[in-house]
């Protein structure tokens, strides 16, 4: 698929990680503070709508993603946050060269 191929992870590696394996070290120090606030008051600007995310590729360097992030009722969990991710042909051009992972604006949910 082709955020397989984009992260080069396998989808089954996906599903088994934390969301923060993949996530900038950054936006994953603060990550589990913006999933509580979003719980909290059920207000964040990556629900239902495109944004651009950066991800962190089994090599180390970030990749731009378009993400939207959907909430699901779920019987298991009670809710569950459902990621769709897709590669925009303007960006993903950028992400075949080695990004310096210390530079640069990361944005986050």
């Amino acid at each position: 698929s082709e955020i397989e191929h984009q992260l080069g992870y396998r989808k089954e590696e996906l599903l088994r990680f934390s969301t923060n394996k993949v996530i900038p070290e950054e936006v994953a120090k603060r990550h589990h503070k913006m999933v509580a606030r979003f719980f909290q008051n059920m207000e964040t600007k990556c629900i239902g709508t495109w944004t651009l995310r950066f991800f962190k590729h089994r090599d180390e360097y970030i990749v731009p993603c378009m993400l939207m992030i959907h909430i699901v009722p779920s019987l298991k969990q009670g809710l569950e946050a459902i990621a769709v991710f897709h590669v925009d042909e303007g960006i993903s051009a950028h992400a075949g060269g080695r990004a310096d992972k210390t530079k640069g604006k990361v944005s986050a949910c």
